[in-house]
């Protein structure tokens, strides 16, 4: 089950030891005080990140069997949401893993993709593996 202080714990561990960490206004392990976006698209704003993530979590943590659509879809919902002020990409995709992490066929069709995506970009700026 997907907590609130998992969540804030586990970025907490993710960001502790970065330039980031350093700032007054950046508050790691906890939500955004600033707004945000995602590429281009605005995200929740800072005052209703707490209720988003709470509403996420609820009808997440209801399902009683999770299947991937599930997993990605709380993973869309997630960086929707933004709710940290930096590593919300890298920390949805740990989600993702850690969500998967009991069926393993998921977990490495997920990194399976993620390869063949690498290899795309790879022959794109025609870098070779060898």
């Amino acid at each position: 089950m997907l907590t609130e202080t998992m969540i804030k714990e586990l970025h907490f561990m993710l960001k502790i030891a970065t330039n980031n960490s350093r700032l007054a206004w950046f508050k790691v392990g906890d939500y955004k005080l600033k707004p945000n976006t995602a590429g281009e698209q605005d995200t929740c704003p800072p005052n209703q990140v707490h209720k988003e993530i709470r509403n996420l979590l609820d009808s997440y943590n209801a399902k009683a069997i999770k299947h991937i659509g599930d997993v990605c879809g709380f993973h869309q919902k997630f960086e929707k949401i933004h709710p940290f002020q930096d590593g919300n990409g890298r920390f949805g995709r740990l989600i993702m893993f850690k969500e998967c992490n009991d069926n393993k066929e998921r977990l490495i069709d997920a990194c399976l993709s993620a390869q063949d995506k690498f290899k795309q970009r790879l022959q794109y700026f025609n870098i070779s593996l060898n």
